[in-house]
């Protein structure tokens, strides 16, 4: 908590001073210690703004988060997930066709989210996670497991670690072992005690060698109350739960999902876990919006995205109203309000940092599941690059009622000198041409300028790191007043010195 108070010091001419106030409030700090036991306070970040605004300092926070808390390189895989296809709805013969089509697309793991285990239908824990024994997989999950390794995938699962149905046989035998949560007939482990934290890192590691996992997503969605001591010793108890984990299991992904990032903050977190995913929301533009809220305090590279949509095939006979081929994507965090959007636009923004796919791939055709995989293996080329990238907003953080507009982001990897320019547009609007001004070239460089995405097209072979911050680039979409969004990508890559 940061707390700041303006007075004047009095007098002709004297400037007021500013007093600062760092760290936890003093009149609200409530933590008792026990003889011996050490509390350490929260580490403080004091960043200076290059400019007026508070999205300026964006990249110098990206850089030194990237140094603070360093990527594990090899964990961020291209992943299809099976949420947002039929949502807890596991059909084998379903997910046979995912699996095969997830692998056309250019995936790496398949994971099985939510309705493999039994929970009572309420987002928890019962026991260990025992499967379904009358639904889903039929208690058969490791066959399926088999089924995705053997077509060249790994395999992941979602689960939810944090919360315990009281029914849970462990609860009954220990419940000591566990504090009431927000919500009737749900507890939360006391991770501050050594027997309970064994037991999350043993039950866990035990599924994931059961399932010979390498990639887990751990939820969060409920909440444990407001009691500050608790919350305090808890948070730091899950921190030590997935350090040990993290060293007991270095090829397992640990994914951040927490009810699409509701506990997405630098810091522990970050050291926690490999991937932080941005949002349940689905749709590309909201998705965009809360990219740019978040860019200023968070690492680029370590935002986990998901592409979501389905491609509509019409019946021949009635003819349909409208061509094969569209896309519908959802408006929000379900398929509930949906509409059509560009393919290219939904999968740019899926490619602003690690990429992910949870729809029904297989409806696309193999045209499509052939761009798809374009964009897969374009994250897979430069996925060093988008792990080291500081972010620069170039054009300011809007609000989610802000449907048409531009918006401009650009991702540089500064040991490579690559830029990424992302550049979005709502065509519908008219206003066919902006020209924008990459930030962070080498003056003394000289770049080359490739417009990669819808299509590849040479942009400019040499200019000068000075002339382009100086000059901009123009980037053009052609008016139509009958579409909405569209993106574009562009290279920005030194070629020499």
């Amino acid at each position: 908590m940061l707390r700041f108070s303006l007075t004047t010091a009095g007098g002709a001419g004297k400037l007021p001073e500013l007093a600062v106030e760092a760290g936890l409030a003093d009149d609200r700090l409530e933590l008792e210690l026990a003889p011996g036991e050490c509390w350490q306070a929260p580490e403080v970040v004091i960043q200076i703004l290059p400019g007026r605004e508070a999205c300026s300092g964006t990249a110098a926070m990206n850089r030194w988060l990237n140094r603070r808390f360093p990527a594990r390189a090899e964990h961020f895989p291209v992943v299809c997930n099976t949420w947002l296809d039929r949502m807890s709805q596991l059909d084998l013969p379903r997910l046979e066709r995912q699996l095969a089509a997830a692998k056309n697309c250019g995936c790496e793991v398949f994971v099985v989210d939510y309705g493999w285990y039994e929970d009572l239908g309420s987002f928890t824990r019962l026991n260990d996670w025992e499967e379904c024994a009358d639904r889903a997989f039929f208690g058969q999950m490791r066959q399926f497991a088999d089924q995705v390794r053997q077509a060249g995938l790994g395999f992941g699962f979602w689960v939810e670690m944090e919360f315990f149905s009281d029914k849970s046989s462990v609860v009954r035998q220990h419940p000591e072992w566990f504090f009431p949560s927000d919500h009737p007939n749900i507890v939360s482990p006391k991770a501050w005690l050594p027997k309970v934290e064994d037991y999350l890192v043993d039950s866990l590691a035990a599924a994931i060698r059961r399932y010979q996992a390498v990639y887990v997503k751990n939820d969060m969605n409920h909440s444990q109350g407001w009691e500050r001591m608790r919350l305090n010793r808890y948070q730091k108890g899950i921190f030590r739960v997935f350090a040990r984990l993290r060293e007991m299991l270095p090829e397992v992904t640990f994914e951040n999902c927490s009810s699409g990032s509701l506990r997405m903050a630098p810091g522990g977190m970050m050291e926690s876990f490999d991937n932080h995913f941005i949002s349940d929301n689905a749709s590309p533009l909201e998705n965009l919006r809360i990219l740019q809220g978040m860019l200023p305090r968070f690492a680029p590279g370590r935002i986990f995205h998901w592409f979501v949509g389905s491609e509509l095939h019409p019946a021949a006979e009635p003819a349909a109203s409208f061509e094969a081929g569209m896309v519908l994507q959802p408006q929000n965090a379900t398929w509930l309000r949906m509409q059509t959007e560009d393919l290219d636009f939904g999968l740019l923004c899926n490619l602003t940092g690690q990429i992910g796919y949870s729809c029904d791939l297989a409806s696309f055709s193999p045209e499509n599941q052939a761009r798809i995989a374009r964009y897969s293996a374009f994250y897979k080329r430069y996925r060093p690059s988008f792990l080291r990238s500081e972010a620069y907003l170039l054009t300011p953080p809007e609000d989610f009622e802000k449907r048409r507009g531009w918006i401009a982001i650009q991702l540089a990897d500064p040991e490579t000198d690559t830029h990424f320019l992302y550049t979005f547009h709502c065509v519908c609007d008219g206003d066919e041409k902006r020209i924008f001004h990459p930030q962070g070239l080498n003056p003394d460089h000289t770049y080359e300028i490739v417009e990669m995405f819808p299509e590849r097209r040479l942009r400019e072979k040499q200019i000068g790191g000075e002339t382009l911050e100086r000059s901009g680039i123009l980037i053009e979409f052609p008016g139509r007043p009958h579409l909405a969004w569209q993106g574009k990508l562009t290279i920005i890559r030194s070629v020499k010195a």
